[in-house]
């Protein structure tokens, strides 16, 4: 498995990251995908990273290098290849690879598929830090929405985080 940086829109995969980004999210999930093509090329603090295994486009991930920390935005793997272990891989890369803090957004706990994604997270090491943020909507006119906030590691500093992370994220 190979995690590559994207850095412009001639790359091929661009692409692939656009249908997964548009089949794996919901519209008040993502932001508008010019928004998004802008961003690869224009906002270093993005990184836009495909994930690779054996040479094939297999999902991808996006984080923000922040101020002190690490946003991990997206992350997705292609559904036909979804049980192959391939999360771990990542999960793993992130952990040898973006050291210090990683903060990450989830849904609270309302089903099955949702409680399991946060155990998934609490078995490789993730811990949950706050229980009440509020993520900012992607569209202009729209509300925002109730997840939970984990992180790699106990902070003090959550809402120090979360606070650039609207800042520097969601006003872009």
């Amino acid at each position: 498995m190979n995690i590559e940086r994207i850095t412009c829109l001639e790359d091929g995969r661009v692409d692939d990251v656009i249908k997964l980004y548009i089949d794996s999210f919901a519209e008040s999930e993502r932001k508008d995908i010019e928004k998004l093509k802008w961003l690869i090329v224009n906002e270093p603090r993005m990184n836009l990273c495909s994930v690779m295994i054996e040479n094939k486009f297999s999902g991808f991930i996006i984080y923000w290098i922040l101020d002190g920390f690490y946003y991990w935005e997206y992350f997705t793997i292609l559904s036909n290849i979804r049980n192959q272990n391939i999360g771990k891989k990542v999960l793993d890369w992130v952990k040898n690879n973006l050291e210090g803090v990683i903060i990450l957004e989830v849904e609270e706990p309302l089903d099955d598929i949702k409680s399991r994604r946060i155990k998934y997270y609490e078995r490789n090491g993730y811990v949950i830090v706050d229980k009440t943020y509020r993520q900012p909507c992607y569209k202009t006119l729209g509300v925002d929405y109730p997840l939970w906030i984990m992180s790699n590691q106990q902070t003090e500093n959550t809402e120090k985080y979360t606070d650039l992370i609207k800042k520097h994220v969601y006003t872009l």
